[in-house]
């Protein structure tokens, strides 16, 4: 009788056994994805710390090279204050006559969005020389607002 059992206690351990091996290797494999996971996110958050002050100093320098002594105080100065006017573009050509927009909003935005453009262009005409009328049959050049994203 204390034969028989022998096999089954060994039996039961080496069950026992693989049961504690898969576990184990379970376990290993989760803390092992974990620690990876933490490394590629120190990875990528020193390469964007990295970036972003690659990037401050590219601003300061650009500001230093851009602008004459006289030119960074008004710069300092203005900040915060409407810019000043100036020209987008060299080609009198492709600009609006007299800064006026023609425009139409299609009919299948829904309210709130033609109020969400509205209101965008009113902030244009009041930090630009521009000005923004609904189109009539006189203007050949307008802008259409349009649902379709290359209208």
């Amino acid at each position: 009788m204390a034969d028989r059992s022998l096999p089954n206690k060994l039996k039961k351990l080496t069950s026992e056994r693989r049961e504690k091996s898969r576990k184990f290797g379970q376990n290993w494999q989760k803390r092992r994805n974990e620690l990876l996971k933490r490394q590629r996110y120190r990875q990528l958050k020193a390469k964007t710390q990295a970036f972003i002050q690659l990037n401050k100093l590219y601003q300061q320098k650009a500001d230093i090279l851009m602008f004459t002594p006289e030119q960074r105080k008004k710069k300092e100065f203005s900040q915060g204050k409407r810019r000043s006017k100036r020209a987008a573009t060299a080609y009198v050509s492709r600009t609006w006559t007299n800064g006026v927009i023609p425009y139409i909003i299609q009919a299948n935005f829904s309210s709130e969005t033609k109020a969400t453009i509205m209101k965008a262009m009113r902030h244009w005409e009041n930090y630009t020389c521009l000005s923004f009328v609904e189109r009539q049959p006189h203007h050949r050049s307008y802008i259409i607002f349009t649902e379709k994203a290359c209208g």
